[in-house]
């Protein structure tokens, strides 16, 4: 069942800056259903848990990670507050709505909303604030996003200046506020509707690119995105991959396909995989150039990568978190087990090798474990072996 929009099919401040590289993507995106909810990523229940905390100012439930990001976004929303409003922030703080939808219309003919996560306002001046629970959000994404909220904010409580500020601890715990002057409020909605009403134009044109495709639903139907998606792929040393497309291969939709162009193109697979391998081999070389040379590659560098915390010891772990009255059923389920190590664990237990130790695995994988079949593989007919793959995680 499909979740309901609560856009109604309008433009939305969150896609202002991919409809802006790409004006036909938004009615091209009509002429394909709304896909059913798809199951959250972990990235994304998280960020939905502390956004919901922070609306209800209730961080009960989150995770000590989770708590953390509630406390340091609570503690920069104050920080904001007080930078812009100064002296009047206490009153300006009995003026808040949060996760609000404001609407308006475009020339008295296309509607256009957007939801900020906070809003503030006194007088005629106004605070958007929007957080981000993650690391990597674009710049430009942001910024036409937080620009449309400016708009429909003053719109609606009928404002002379917004302030706008992203808040994202994982970046940085300082608030930089950006102000919007009633000039720039003009110009800024002069475009916003420029935008809007292009995007509401059947014959905007549809210009294909890396952000604006990525989530783009219209990408199956869309030969301007399949024509510039062929054009792109890699080029090994033997052969241009590109003259593996034939022409209906960007000109229809897979699934309007011959029986004839599939096989076609399911016979260039392992060509094209070939082909993005070494692709990738030039990627690893040109990373492996940049941190030798910061200059190597011209409006290139290297972004600093995620920390990551690996537990070496859990025995030491448990240890610990077992003295100040931890119990085990609050610990393992923090506790992942691969089938192949305890396989191991066994074998070294109890001296079993082959058969036998398969045979034992099994009797203490009974009860406690699922078997989980991978998504299928495409392959040739005279390669399909029919053997079953089973998760080597329990």
């Amino acid at each position: 069942m499909n979740s309901i929009d609560v856009r109604r099919g309008a433009t939305s401040a969150s896609s202002a800056y991919y409809d802006l590289l790409c004006p036909g993507r938004h009615l091209m995106q009509k002429n394909v259903p709304a896909p059913d909810a798809e199951e959250e990523t972990p990235e994304q229940a998280f960020g939905r848990r502390v956004h919901e905390a922070l609306r209800l100012s209730d961080p009960t439930g989150l995770s000590a990670q989770g708590q953390k990001i509630y406390e340091q976004l609570k503690e920069m929303e104050v920080k904001a507050l007080t930078q812009y409003f100064g002296p009047q922030a206490p009153e300006a703080a009995k003026n808040v709505s949060r996760e609000q939808r404001y609407w308006c219309m475009v020339h008295n003919r296309y509607e256009h909303s957007g939801a900020p996560d906070v809003v503030y306002w006194h007088g005629n001046r106004g605070l958007v604030l929007e957080y981000k629970t993650l690391v990597g959000a674009a710049d430009a994404v942001v910024n036409q996003q937080l620009r449309d909220y400016a708009v429909l904010v003053a719109g609606y409580y009928k404002l002379v200046e917004v302030g706008v500020a992203l808040l994202q601890p994982l970046q940085s715990t300082e608030v930089e506020l950006v102000i919007y002057t009633s000039d720039d409020l003009r110009r800024a909605t002069r475009e916003m509707f420029d935008r809007v009403t292009l995007s509401n134009d059947p014959n905007a044109p549809r210009k294909p690119g890396v952000e604006q495709c990525k989530y783009c639903r219209a990408r199956s139907i869309c030969e301007e995105y399949r024509r510039w998606a062929a054009e792109g792929i890699p080029v090994d040393e033997s052969t241009p991959v590109a003259t593996l497309i034939t022409e209906p291969m960007v000109k229809l939709p897979v699934k309007d396909w011959p029986p004839a162009v599939k096989k076609q193109f399911c016979d260039s697979i392992e060509r094209v995989q070939a082909a993005f391998k070494w692709w990738e081999n030039c990627k690893a070389e040109i990373v492996e150039a940049l941190r030798n040379d910061p200059n190597a590659v011209p409006g290139w560098t290297l972004k600093k990568g995620a920390v990551r915390v690996q537990i070496t010891d859990p025995v030491k772990l448990w240890e610990k978190f077992s003295a100040d009255g931890g119990k085990p059923e609050q610990f393992m389920p923090c506790v992942t087990i691969q089938k192949a190590k305890f396989t191991d664990a066994v074998a070294e237990l109890t001296g079993l090798r082959g058969r036998q130790l398969e045979a034992r695995v099994k009797v203490y994988l009974e009860g406690c474990s699922e078997e989980k079949e991978t998504a299928p593989i495409l392959v040739p007919i005279e390669k399909a072996k029919g053997k079953k793959t089973i998760d080597n995680t329990v």
